[in-house]
């Protein structure tokens, strides 16, 4: 609407057929041979809104969106899977269809993504990350155990063994853990009788596993000497 600074005037409007568009206010004086032309434009401020809708990474082709994702949260640690070997890669979604996105990629399992936004504004910016650590093996678990023990059959659910040697020979052991980030103590007795300490070492270190294995001479309820 106008109203012209003389009561004789007359006012014509063309208003805005849309946003952005421009409305035209055509003032007649009450002499027609004086006219006047004001417009005024419209347009849309642009929005600054620089926020993601969604964070995301994928392994494998696997999607896996970050949990309990918060707009106003802008950084987040990640723990992968012990044994995961593939670099993640980064999805995100802004809010904004406008707004500008880069996603800078980690080069590494154990690196730090980051996901600029810049608003449609051009001005308000915005920097998410995620940073990615793979967790430590807790495996303890043995893919070979080899021993000359007499009559020795290795359980892995079993911690403690009692052996009757026929002679004085140290018996020697041999195990090969299944993951190779495991590792392997076995500890001899100075002199028999005595006792096999055998400790297993996840990667993660307060991850621990003993077995145990008491050496004696003879057989049990022999009468025979070993030695004299």
């Amino acid at each position: 609407d106008a109203k012209p600074a003389n009561s004789t005037s007359r006012v014509f409007i063309n208003q805005a057929l849309q946003i952005p568009g421009t409305a035209a206010i055509n003032v007649v004086a009450e002499d027609t041979n004086y006219t006047k032309t004001y417009t005024i434009d419209f347009t849309l401020a642009k929005n600054n809104n620089a926020n993601l809708d969604s964070l995301g990474y994928s392994i494998n082709n696997v999607i896996t969106y970050v949990d309990k994702f918060e707009t106003w949260k802008e950084h987040y640690d990640i723990i992968l899977p012990s044994g995961t070997k593939e670099i993640p890669v980064i999805h995100a979604v802004t809010q904004d269809s406008n707004a500008t996105i880069q996603i800078i990629q980690p080069n590494t399992i154990g690196d730090t993504a980051f996901i600029n936004v810049i608003a449609e504004d051009g001005i308000t910016e915005k920097q998410y990350s995620i940073a990615f650590t793979v967790a430590l093996s807790t495996n303890t678990s043995i893919d070979s155990f080899q021993c000359d023990l007499p009559s020795f059959h290795f359980d892995p659910n079993q911690t403690k063994y009692y052996v009757f040697l026929d002679s004085l020979v140290m018996p020697t052991i041999n195990i090969i853990p299944s993951d190779s980030t495991t590792k392997c103590i076995i500890e001899y007795p100075q002199k028999l009788p005595g006792e096999i300490v055998i400790t297993i070492i996840a990667e993660d270190t307060s991850v621990v596993k003993k077995y145990r294995i008491f050496l004696s001479i003879g057989a049990p309820n022999s009468p025979d000497l070993i030695d004299l």
